[in-house]
């Protein structure tokens, strides 16, 4: 509980920081205006618009399922909306922040500034090192930027979330959605809210959790932060990273997180930590889970949101 109160009040404060208020609003303006600056500083024409729609969808196709498959024992993703769902703008900035980037997955947020000589590059490159320091200092794995729309115009990791929606689209039923949700329905009350632990799809449905809270400028409203927080975090926790034996649980007690609606475990047994092979071996032999659940699982190294007893 005070690991998640802190996380709130950090989310609070992020919000309120002038550095995460002028990004809001200098990153919020360039994004509205990509459509006339995109194309090395001009505007992107409907041959423009195709070539990046097809080259997008090209790589959720192609590179992004294969290391989805990778990551989830050969399970598929339908991957069909993932560009259909974006508006232009949001097309271009994830043309040229995740399609053209010449980093790799882990390594994508190391692009400063895409040479597409828009506006928004220009911002971009002026508040992204100052974002990235301010999620590493407070122990938070990605910052968001959401403008007044639901429209995520910003990341710091760049995983295949920026441009979209949180609203309508394939990421409105995730887990940064839910913590979106939990704000924008109350927004007289500007603290952070937290959303529910779930599988999100731009970290190859790896379980995540997020807070939001809301930017102004004065009585101005100006958007949404949300913040990833870090789940291994929550597993050292609740494990006492992995040493069950110094707070008296013996051999095999453990402490774990339960979601009460429907007994699904949000953090790691210690069964699969200590012995994956025999657990997972000893679940399915007693049809408490499949096999395919089993690979998952093996996949992940973890249970969350994956298992219930």
């Amino acid at each position: 509980e005070t690991f998640l109160q802190d996380a709130l009040d950090h989310s609070t404060l992020i919000a309120r920081t002038p550095n995460v208020t002028a990004a809001m609003n200098e990153l919020s303006a360039t994004y509205n205006q990509l459509l006339l600056d995109g194309n090395n500083g001009g505007p992107l024409n409907s041959a423009d618009m195709a070539t990046r729609r097809q080259a997008s969808a090209e790589f959720y196709s192609t590179g992004f399922l294969e290391e989805f498959a990778e990551k989830n024992a050969d399970q598929s993703l339908d991957t069909a909306d993932f560009v259909t769902a974006l508006p232009d703008a949001s097309v271009a900035l994830q043309y040229a922040y995740i399609v053209q980037n010449p980093y790799s997955t882990e390594e994508r947020y190391k692009l400063t500034v895409a040479p597409d000589g828009s506006a928004y590059s220009t911002a971009h490159g002026k508040y992204i090192e100052t974002l990235r320091d301010l999620a590493a200092s407070l122990n938070f794995q990605d910052i968001h930027l959401v403008n007044p729309d639901g429209i995520l115009i910003f990341t710091t990791k760049k995983q295949v979330d920026i441009g979209n929606s949180l609203i309508t689209g394939p990421l409105a039923q995730s887990p940064m959605a839910d913590a979106y949700r939990r704000v924008t329905e109350n927004l007289t009350d500007r603290n952070a809210k937290i959303g529910d632990l779930a599988a999100f799809y731009p970290a190859f449905n790896e379980q995540n959790m997020f807070t939001a809270a809301p930017i102004y400028q004065g009585d101005t409203f100006l958007g949404v932060v949300t913040l990833e927080i870090p789940v291994e975090q929550i597993d050292a926790l609740m494990t006492n990273n992995a040493d069950w034996k110094s707070l008296g649980l013996g051999e095999s007690g453990e402490t774990h997180l339960v979601r009460l609606e429907d007994g699904v475990y949000l953090s790691n047994k210690r069964g699969l930590i200590e012995n994956p092979d025999e657990w997972l071996a000893s679940r399915v032999s007693s049809g408490r889970i499949t096999q395919v659940q089993a690979d998952l699982i093996r996949a992940k190294d973890n249970v969350a949101g994956l298992y219930y007893e």
